[in-house]
């Protein structure tokens, strides 16, 4: 079972849980890092399990700032880690590179739909209308004092993997 392969199918329920739950479980976490972990086996053998595993912990190391910052979900930067694994030394920072790209692409997006980027386009002469029925991409926390947007990440390290992987990256 290819590496790559186990990367592409872990986005599915990470996609779907952090967009209808805006978390990403646990339990996928560990699946994947058992699957990770035998698919790299499967693959490479023991002998190419440590410079994944530091690959996974570069991806977390380098990810956990951000959540310090608020800028990321504990589940985000966990899930990041967990594809790490599979990505190995030579994607990783790629991947890492292609997953922030994505990242402010979203929160432009979100941004726009919620007609914040409006009066900057309109300053411009450019109309936006971006009723495109994509409000579940923003998200306002209801229990905070005061409303915080959040962004279903799992789309951008999607978006990440799918771009490391397909080679056509930018960032390349």
């Amino acid at each position: 079972m290819p590496t790559s392969f186990v990367a592409v199918v872990l986005l599915i329920p990470a996609v779907y849980y952090d967009l209808v739950e805006r978390r990403i479980p646990n339990a996928l976490i560990g699946l994947g890092l058992i699957v990770g972990l035998a698919a790299v086996f499967s693959e490479a053998g023991w002998q190419a399990i440590p410079e994944h595993l530091l690959a996974a912990f570069l991806a977390f190391s380098i990810s956990l700032p951000f959540w310090f910052l608020g800028w990321m979900g504990a589940g985000d930067v966990k899930f990041v880690m967990v594809l790490g694994l599979p990505l190995g030394l030579g994607s990783v920072f790629v991947f890492l590179a292609n997953t922030a790209l994505c990242g402010l692409l979203l929160a432009l997006a979100c941004l726009a739909l919620k007609g914040m980027l409006g009066g900057f386009f309109r300053r411009l002469g450019v109309s936006m209308n971006l009723s495109l029925g994509l409000n579940r991409l923003v998200y306002v926390e209801p229990d905070s004092g005061q409303p915080q947007a959040t962004l279903p990440y799992a789309l951008a390290i999607a978006g990440g993997v799918v771009l490391t992987l397909s080679g056509v990256s930018p960032v390349l």
